[in-house]
């Protein structure tokens, strides 16, 4: 086993920085466009020096206030990967952050590399009850140490959560009953605004029980949504002015245009949002995001999960210093080394998607296959099983594009029952040249469909709910 070196007790060697120095000596195109942003100020005033010597290694560009390094990679640096590894574990272990970048990114991002690049995105690791008995909310101290600082500074913070509501689990204390939609197989969530449970489903209300109704046991609020966050920042910082923003309150383009105006004016001190605050919104004042649960989207039956939240993560922390002031970015997560994870912070996005790719690639899901879902609906759920089993006998075994698909099912839908609909699924995958749809068409047409049964092709789902 190799062992780990002891990097901060590396001696000097002379040759190997000169050797270093002749490696990198020569500036390449984006360099010299990436060093006269820094030089005319459009990297937040931030100081950078140029070929900075950090022990035997030298960085392109190195802010000490940030202690960050950025490096552009290409061609014209003649050096090989594992020289490259060595140097990022020696600064790694020195504390220092190092941001890689692609020549050809510099070349046609360099605006949307600077800008997230300024940002200062650090991840708190979420801890237990039993770890944490002081801090009592959804906040990390860390968190509320940086709002307090931001706050105090007259500036403005978003806190993203994409959860809608108060509590999304309502749940009794004594014998574990959940309240649940009548219609649908999931549970009802609480708005403290109206008082009552909503089925983020179907849309179906229900008033806010007293007692639990199979044993008259106190009921528990658990989970949280974006009121309850406001109500925390209300409890930690008194006279704070906050704002919701989630489906449930920006229900016009009027309402928006408002909040807009509000935040530019300084009139918002804390927004609180979900994904509608994710992109496309620009507030100069606004200098510090904390994402309350960053790995919430990260497990789930989606094989694009890991990509959906890596871009919706990226673009809420977009909205951290857009103005001329620093942003900072705080990803509160249980996962603090899950590749998405560490993809945001390093802003490593190229690797990320390169091995995103690959796993795609191995499993022959999109790009590099195809997918059908096959989606059965009944009322009765006994009608809906039979026919799908009928269809499973049915299912055949076919050649299509010089490839097998596989037809994989029935199983029960995520969401097994919506608005008192049965579900179960089919999931039909094939290589890039299998020619599925004619397949099922055929396969679908053996089995006569009864009258009382739904079934829905969608091509290459996006949806797997």
């Amino acid at each position: 086993m190799r062992k780990n070196k002891n990097y901060n007790s590396l001696p000097y060697n002379k040759s190997v920085s000169s050797r270093a120095r002749e490696l990198r000596q020569g500036q390449s195109l984006p360099e010299a466009l990436f060093w006269n942003e820094i030089k005319n100020g459009k990297f937040h005033d931030l100081d950078f020096d140029r070929q900075k010597q950090i022990g035997n290694y030298f960085a392109d560009f190195y802010c000490s206030e940030l202690n960050l390094v950025i490096e552009l990679d290409g061609k014209s640096h003649d050096y090989s990967y594992e020289y490259d590894k060595e140097r990022d574990e020696y600064m790694n272990n020195l504390g220092i952050t190092v941001i890689r970048i692609s020549n050809e990114g510099v070349l046609h991002h360099i605006e949307l590399e600077l800008e997230h690049i300024a940002k200062k995105v650090e991840v708190i690791k979420n801890k237990s009850k039993n770890q944490e008995k002081t801090n009592i909310g959804q906040l990390s101290s860390a968190l509320v140490s940086a709002m307090r600082e931001t706050l105090a500074a007259g500036q403005q913070v978003l806190l993203f959560i994409n959860r809608r509501g108060y509590a999304p689990i309502i749940q009794c204390k004594k014998c574990g009953w959940v309240a649940h939609c009548d219609e649908c197989s999931c549970g009802m969530t609480y708005h403290k605004k109206t008082g009552g449970l909503l089925c983020h489903i179907c849309g179906r209300t229900a008033p806010m029980l007293r007692a639990c109704p199979d044993c008259g046991a106190e009921l528990s609020m658990r989970g949280a949504g974006l009121e309850k966050i406001q109500e925390e920042v209300i409890a930690k910082f008194p006279g704070v002015r906050t704002a919701l923003v989630s489906s449930d309150t920006m229900m016009s383009r009027q309402a928006l245009e408002r909040l807009v105006s509000q935040m530019e004016n300084g009139e918002i001190d804390v927004i609180i949002g979900t994904q509608i605050l994710a992109k496309g919104h620009h507030f100069p004042n606004l200098t510090l995001v904390g994402v309350i649960d960053a790995d919430m989207g990260l497990f789930g039956a989606d094989f694009r999960a890991a990509e959906h939240t890596f871009q919706q993560l990226f673009q809420v922390a977009g909205r951290a210093g857009r103005g001329d002031k620093p942003g900072r970015v705080l990803l509160q997560t249980y996962q603090p080394q899950h590749p998405v994870i560490k993809a945001i912070c390093t802003n490593n996005r190229d690797e990320f998607m390169e091995n995103d790719m690959l796993g795609r690639a191995a499993a022959k899901m999109p790009p590099f296959g195809q997918l059908v879902a096959v989606i059965i609906e009944a009322e009765k759920e006994s009608v809906l099983q039979k026919y799908c089993a009928e269809l499973a006998v049915a299912a055949p075994k076919f050649v299509g594009g010089g490839s097998v698909p596989k037809i994989m099912g029935p199983i029960p839908a995520q969401i097994y029952q919506i608005r008192k609909w049965f579900r179960m699924r089919f999931l039909v995958a094939g290589d890039e040249k299998a020619a599925l749809q004619p397949a099922v068409r055929h396969w679908l047409g053996k089995v006569k469909q009864p009258v009382n049964v739904r079934v829905k092709i969608d091509v290459n789902p996006q949806s797997f709910m």
